[in-house]
């Protein structure tokens, strides 16, 4: 009897060999695995010398459970004697070894998945937004499932949290969310955004989900450092020296941490009608 998760309920039909003296009842069960997948009824078929030789139909039907397993289950219906109100020893000789089996297949439909509801995540660097996406099984799992994040951007662009999260058969169609927060560096990338893709990892000793393929993220971080030389001085002054043989001090700083040494040099300076000390400033990160 092949059956399909969820669908629709097949049969089967019982009946005597021979007509008994009197009455005779089977039981139609399973084992506790058989049980908890499928439905069957009636539960006790009763026949007699009028309706022995009249099939009776047991009715059987698998419900879904919303676990991953494997694509075709197998189970065993099993028919037996539980009463037999007659002194015919045809019957009433019947044990337990007089079981009939009804094989079934069931062709699952949860399938083993990790859903990403996003794609890409957009952050501004130094802001303190975030961007978030979620996480979630597509069915339950028989044990434990792990899922890692990781991504060549991890503590250097970006603060990810959480790293790792944990489905199990209680929660595993409850979407974790996944918090991208831009680490501001102070550097200049050299370009409007700088990216890099989070990885998810599964480790399960459920063997549909250990190990499965899951979409990656882009993280895409919007940067908000420039390059730039910053001059700090008297704004009220109209030029940097008013008396001659008077000093002004000038401080010098960059707008963004640079990767390599900057040098800045007052060689625009007219010659001879302003001192510059140090003429030459190298700043380093």
């Amino acid at each position: 009897l092949a059956l399909v998760e969820g669908g629709s309920a097949g049969s089967f039909v019982v009946k005597l060999k021979t007509s008994p003296l009197g009455g005779v009842s089977l039981s139609i069960g399973g084992s506790m695995d058989a049980l908890s997948r499928l439905t069957l009824g009636p539960s006790v078929l009763t026949f007699d010398s009028d309706n022995w030789n009249v099939g009776q139909s047991v009715s059987v039907q698998a419900h879904t459970n919303s676990i991953a397993e494997e694509s075709v289950l197998s189970y065993d219906v099993l028919v037996g004697v539980v009463a037999v109100n007659t002194s015919d020893e045809a019957y009433s000789g019947l044990g337990s070894d007089a079981l009939s089996r009804v094989a079934v297949s069931v062709t699952n439909i949860d399938e083993a998945g990790v859903i990403v509801s996003k794609g890409e995540v957009e952050v501004n660097e130094g802001s303190l937004s975030s961007g978030t996406y979620t996480i979630v099984l597509s069915s339950g799992p028989s044990s434990a499932v792990v899922v890692s994040l990781s991504g060549s951007g991890i503590g250097s662009l970006c603060a990810v949290s959480p790293s790792t999260l944990t489905f199990d058969v209680s929660n595993w169609s409850v979407a974790q969310t996944v918090t991208v927060t831009a680490l501001h560096d102070n550097v200049y990338h050299g370009s409007a955004s700088s990216s890099f893709v989070l990885h998810h990892s599964v480790s399960s000793s459920a063997s549909l989900y250990n190990g499965l393929s899951v979409s990656d993220v882009s993280v895409v971080v919007v940067e908000s450092d420039a390059v730039g030389v910053v001059w700090d001085y008297d704004s009220e002054a109209t030029t940097f020296v008013k008396v001659a043989g008077s000093w002004m001090t000038v401080g010098v700083s960059l707008s963004s941490k640079p990767v390599g040494a900057v040098v800045v040099s007052s060689s625009s300076v007219p010659s001879g009608e302003v001192i510059v000390t140090p003429s030459v400033l190298t700043i380093e990160s």
